[in-house]
């Protein structure tokens, strides 16, 4: 900001000089003063290409066309500033004393505002001697009566090669007295969000100079309306005061700097943003303290603090969200579904991670209640870390389903996208767990689990056949819905299964690895008051697919000791569930082989067979 009040002191004091010499120095003559000047107080080249036509009346000034101001060199070949016509009128009773200046006009300006890698600006001018720029020099401007910017167009412009561009600009400034108020009204579009905007500084002499003074804005854009009372100062800038927002269309901001709106699920702000905080920005820090959001339906509190100028903004975020509810959120797992409904796997579509790498830094959160879909969490508290695309979440509390749990969650995507989760919990109810997040209801229970695993892919189908991991599990006493293993090894039928059938149980306990998106299963054990079983087998969590056995048997009664392996194959969303009476018979069949066998020589057949291999040893080793 300083810098444009001392090029603009500058430009009306040759503007000044040329019309006082009006009738005695030649156009072009004053432009080569104007030019000569200007390049030794800047280090910059301007040039006047259109004519400079001097007026007496009814304003005394001088009007010039086509002006350009030389760029600095590593900014590219475009002028930092250019424009179609600059008019400036003083009064001429000032021309001895304070100046002042009745109006100013730019028409159709272009500035372009740069930054390099080394944080410098195109704005910094390098020439010695330039007015302001010596330690305690003071800058002192000329009142203003008004000043009009028609049609012009700002271009932001930044190391990285994102740029923002502001279009249609229209300013109207006023500043009566060079030691009080400028007001300022502005409009314009970026994209296609058209804007309005206004600002107001007490004291704009002070503030020119480095000190601190009040100060207050407002923006309108599409339905958004912001403000800013408080303080600020440019050398160097900073400010403070409090930020207050009222957005009922937030995602159409992101229009305002030039970005594209994301998809933003309802809960985080999708229909209606509304905020207030005390804010404080120093250098290139920013900082919002003491936050009272609102998220569509959701409040949020907390502390935000940003630091630029890096290779990304650096976020330090403590947040707190009370009873947060984002049941928006589809926890399906990202399967898909064929015309009839029916589950055909995962989704194919790329898993876009772009968001990762757009800053760096470390949030915290905590939650008294958190729904996410059909999932829901009792509380929870963790802490992120980000850098330069891969964030590691450590979970210190999460209480869910009667239970507890804690681990850490990996997202990396440096290179495609990979995933890490390592999770321990406790006292799961795991009836409600799986009904509302894998759509299975045929367990009551709670239960205990060990969880490590490991998954690489840009979509759902690659990351789910990646998994590798392992883990464990124990299930303490409950029911399995929906089928009698009793009723099927009693009966010899398998038709026990459905509706009103049920399996109570002790304890099921079982340790498990996950290959290429397979879990393997060899050591499954189940304990109930009337059979017990154990198990093994494979669930395939890319192919959604179940390929397992289990061999139950009878305790107690006439019918203690049947042992009947029971299938389970099918998919997830269609389980199959058998009676593999044939490998019972044949099992069967080879017991009472044995039987008549051992009865048939008079001792086991393991013992004959000791014995045998004795004497066989025996009559080589006598020879």
């Amino acid at each position: 900001m300083k810098w444009l009040w001392r090029v603009l002191g500058i430009i009306v004091v040759l503007a000044v000089l040329a019309a006082g010499a009006l009738f005695l120095i030649p156009a072009d003559r004053i432009a080569s003063l104007a030019t000569g000047r200007f390049e030794a107080a800047t280090g910059r080249a301007l040039a006047i290409e259109g004519d400079i036509r001097p007026s007496l009346w009814p304003v005394l000034g001088l009007s010039a066309g086509a002006v350009r101001i030389e760029n600095a060199d590593w900014a590219g070949p475009e002028p930092m500033f250019e424009a179609e016509r600059v008019s400036v009128g003083v009064d001429p009773a000032t021309l001895f004393g304070e100046l002042r200046i009745t109006g100013v006009e730019i028409e159709r300006p272009i500035i372009r505002l740069a930054t390099d890698e080394d944080g410098r600006s195109n704005l910094d001018f390098g020439a010695s001697g330039t007015p302001g720029d010596g330690a305690g020099t003071e800058t002192r401007l000329p009142s203003l009566d008004n000043a009009r910017v028609r049609g012009g167009t700002l271009v932001f412009s930044s190391a990285s090669g994102a740029s923002i561009q502001f279009d249609d600009l229209d300013l109207d400034g006023v500043l009566p007295d060079a030691a009080g108020p400028l007001n300022v009204s502005l409009s314009g579009r970026s994209g296609t969000l058209d804007f309005t905007a206004e600002a107001r500084v007490s004291r704009m002499a002070a503030f020119v100079n480095g000190d601190a003074v009040p100060v207050g804005a407002t923006l309108t854009a599409g339905d958004a309306k912001g403000a800013f009372e408080g303080s600020a100062g440019v050398a160097p800038l900073a400010l403070a005061g409090t930020l207050d927002l009222d957005a009922s269309n937030p995602p159409e901001l992101l229009g305002l700097l030039g970005l594209e709106a994301p998809d933003i699920p309802r809960g985080l702000g999708r229909d209606n943003v509304r905020m207030s905080s005390p804010v404080a920005f120093a250098g290139e820090s920013l900082l919002l303290e003491n936050i009272d959001a609102t998220l569509d339906q959701n409040r949020v509190g907390g502390r935000i603090g940003f630091t630029l100028g890096g290779a990304r903004p650096v976020l330090d975020a403590a947040i707190s969200l009370g009873d947060f509810d984002l049941s928006s959120i589809s926890t399906g797992g990202g399967t898909e579904a064929d015309s009839a409904g029916a589950t055909t796997g995962w989704s194919k579509s790329p898993i876009d991670m772009s968001a990762l790498g757009l800053l760096d830094g470390r949030i915290s959160v905590d939650a008294s209640s958190l729904k996410l879909g059909t999932a829901s969490i009792d509380g929870l508290s963790t802490e992120t870390r980000i850098e330069n695309a891969r964030a590691v979440t450590e979970i210190a509390r999460l209480l869910a389903y009667d239970g507890a749990a804690s681990g850490a969650l990996i997202l990396n995507a440096r290179d495609g996208f990979s995933t890490r989760l390592t999770v321990a919990g406790s006292a799961f109810a795991i009836s409600r767990l799986l009904a509302e997040l894998v759509d299975y209801d045929r367990i009551v229970a709670a239960g205990d689990l060990r969880l490590n695993v490991l998954g690489v892919g840009n979509t759902m189908d690659a990351l789910m056949n990646s998994l590798d991991g392992d883990g464990s599990f124990r299930v303490g006493a409950g029911e399995l819905l929906g089928l009698d293993i009793v009723g099927m090894l009693r009966n010899l039928d398998p038709s026990f299964v459905g509706q009103g059938q049920t399996t109570i149980f002790d304890e099921i306990t079982g340790t498990f690895r996950i290959v290429d998106g397979v879990v393997i299963n060899d050591d499954l054990r189940l304990t109930a008051p009337l059979f017990r079983a154990t198990g093994a087998g494979q669930i395939g969590i890319g192919a959604q697919s179940l390929n397992l056995r289990f061999i139950p048997e009878l305790l107690g009664g006439d019918n203690a000791g049947i042992r009947v392996p029971l299938l389970v194959t099918g998919t997830w969303d269609k389980p199959k569930v058998r009676l593999d009476l044939e490998s019972a018979l044949k099992s069967r069949v080879e017991e009472e082989l044995r039987e008549r066998v051992e009865r048939e020589i008079g001792g086991s057949i393991e013992d004959r067979l000791e014995e045998r291999l004795r004497k066989g040893l025996g009559d080589l080793l006598n020879r």
